[in-house]
């Protein structure tokens, strides 16, 4: 009968030397198992203890996968938590940008309504003095566009003479912008901010000159904007 010893056993069955509680066992049943027996009962040791040393390893592994799959449960959890997060994020900022666009739509539209009034020429309501277009009051006003329009209001004021003197010398308003400087100064006369003055200069300052006479000069107001 072919007797092993321990090496010849380790090589026979490929077992690593490394094992060294392996080789012990293996050691300690030779010592009580009778030589013919050894070759049928050593290995069948050999193989119980490898496979429970494999056991033991898949043990280990499956302990490991089972933490790996709790770690994998988690993270899918956070991720399924965070993509909901993003959704509810990109949904928040599109509302967001959405809001931004109406906003600016509306200030561009109130930019452009606020650009139309500046341009245009708000008309004052007469009669009133403007000391640059002279003392006088301004007693007409003509606006070239109306106001409803979106184009420059220019209005004109005028000195002078106007459609509220009624007056027979001003029948139809023929006297109409007419300006009369008196050469002498009367204390008793009326009317002197409306349409009469002692100085034309200081009463208009865009006028001209239509009718001389030895007691007053008639001017006609050529008008004055802002």
């Amino acid at each position: 009968m072919l007797a092993f010893n321990n090496l010849s056993y380790f090589n026979f069955f490929d077992i690593n030397l490394s094992d060294i509680k392996l080789y012990d066992i293996i050691s300690l049943y030779r010592s009580y198992i009778p030589l013919y027996l050894q070759f049928i009962i050593i290995p069948l040791i050999i193989i119980l203890i490898k496979n429970n040393h494999t056991i033991e390893l898949l043990n280990d592994d499956i302990q490991h996968l089972l933490i790996l799959k709790d770690k994998i449960k988690f993270l899918t959890s956070k991720n399924e938590e965070l993509l909901i997060k993003n959704q509810s994020l990109k949904k928040s900022i599109s509302e967001r940008v959405s809001e931004i666009e109406i906003k600016n739509e509306t200030i561009e539209k109130l930019s452009s309504e606020i650009k139309i009034l500046s341009n245009r020429q708000i008309e004052k309501t007469v009669p009133f003095k403007e000391p640059k277009f002279g003392n006088g009051l301004l007693r007409q006003v003509n606006s070239f566009w109306p106001v409803s329009m979106c184009k420059e209001s220019k209005s004109v004021y005028y000195h002078g003479v106007c459609n509220e003197d009624l007056q027979k010398w001003n029948k139809g308003n023929i006297c109409s912008k007419n300006i009369y400087e008196y050469k002498l100064q009367n204390k008793k006369r009326r009317n002197t901010d409306k349409y009469i003055t002692y100085n034309i200069d200081e009463f208009c300052n865009n006028c001209s000159l239509i009718k001389s006479t030895n007691k007053y000069n008639v001017f006609k107001c050529q008008g004055h904007t802002y």
